[in-house]
């Protein structure tokens, strides 16, 4: 698969799970550790900068991946992965990152300018100061927590230092949330690497990685809500869906066999220009019922969103407007599936409310998924 990126002015959308890490490690590493993994942040001859503390970054670019692994020299791995981000914070610019962890400090007890004191003369952006404040780390892991509280599991950030202006780049708050699929030499090309996995990682995808996101795998096409991961584990039944399985389906588009591989292409962009144009809802889930589909017998949890109906009309209309079809007899009722059984459901498990605020949509494409902010277009850079 051929991983396809946008980026336009401060919107970020990445429409494919394939991320890229350079490494100058001789020996590439089979999983990530934050806290002992050697990479190119690790350049003892330079102070690591703040927000590698965060986690290990991912670039969306191939080269420019190959390009931090040959600082270290010929002998350098790139790195190919798949990062799983249900709901990462998105930054326009690294230094809007920097701004945030710098509010973030200023709040808690930090002050910021203490790294322009203890850095070299001539430190005039905020980033350069976070470097080099005597308590980076703390203040890197402190607004990492203040993220993690947030709901958010990552950072999708745009970079305007290296490669193509703003392209997208990853920072996952956790090693369990990388998946390495390849390695290849940094001198080497991805199509000259002699390195099987590499070719295994354009070529298929495990069944363990594929349910990272496979709410409806096959070949089904819909854009829908996601909870936070800490709701999703709350809502999760006995033998019913995994909690990185549950959505609120805001549109079905049908399958991809009924769509040109054109319109497939560009379906997650169409979605991404729609979706940075609303406003973010606020999501209430209370309650539990059951309907029958066929033979079997599904649960769910009722779903309240204040101006959804409004938000469900609009997506129809726009992608109708755009050559998209969606198939529904039944008009739309917002619902999150929590299990199916072949029997009926005696009793109803008791459900604890939940809300969040949602700030994003997902688009499902014959189980890959992508993240589309809310409301970016009334955002200021």
């Amino acid at each position: 698969m051929i991983t396809r990126f946008y980026a336009v002015a401060h919107r970020i959308t990445p429409t494919a799970a394939e991320w890229f890490h350079g490494t100058p490690n001789t020996q590439p590493f089979s999983r990530f550790d934050f806290d002992q993994s050697r990479d190119w942040h690790d350049n003892p001859d330079a102070p690591r900068y703040w927000n590698s503390h965060l986690g290990s970054h991912f670039t969306s670019v191939h080269q420019v991946a190959a390009d931090f692994a040959r600082e270290g020299g010929a002998h350098g791995h790139v790195l190919h992965a798949d990062v799983a981000m249900k709901n990462p914070k998105h930054y326009g610019t690294e230094d809007q990152m920097d701004m945030a962890a710098w509010r973030w400090a200023e709040d808690h007890g930090h002050d910021p300018r203490d790294g322009y004191k203890h850095g070299p003369a001539g430190l005039s952006y905020p980033g350069e100061s976070l470097t080099h404040h005597p308590q980076a780390r703390e203040i890197a892991h402190g607004f990492r927590e203040h993220l993690q509280e947030q709901g958010h599991d990552g950072v999708i950030y745009g970079n305007t230092i290296e490669g193509p202006h703003g392209h997208p780049c990853a920072i996952p708050f956790h090693p369990s949330q990388i998946h390495i699929r390849g390695t290849h030499p940094a001198q080497e090309s991805c199509a000259d690497s002699k390195t099987a996995s590499v070719t295994a990682f354009f070529r298929e995808r495990t069944e363990e990685h594929t349910r990272l996101g496979a709410a409806e795998t096959g070949r089904g096409i819909m854009v829908a809500i996601v909870p936070p991961p800490d709701v999703a584990n709350q809502l999760v039944q006995d033998g019913g869906e995994p909690a990185n399985e549950l959505h609120v389906t805001l549109a079905y588009l049908g399958k991809t066999s009924d769509y040109t591989a054109e319109q497939l292409e560009w379906l997650p962009e169409l979605v991404g220009s729609w979706a940075a144009r609303q406003r973010p809802v606020q999501v209430r889930i209370g309650g539990a019922g059951t309907f029958h589909n066929g033979p079997e017998h599904v649960l769910w949890a009722s779903v309240d969103i204040p101006g959804g109906a409004q938000l469900h009309t609009s997506l129809d209309a726009f992608l109708n407007g755009h050559g998209y079809r969606l198939p529904s007899e039944h008009g739309w009722n917002p619902h999150l599936t929590l299990a199916y059984v072949d029997q009926h459901f005696r009793f109803l498990p008791k459900l604890k409310s939940h809300s969040w605020a949602c700030e994003q949509v997902w688009v499902c494409i014959g189980g890959n998924w992508t993240p589309h902010r809310l409301g970016l277009a009334g955002e200021r850079p």
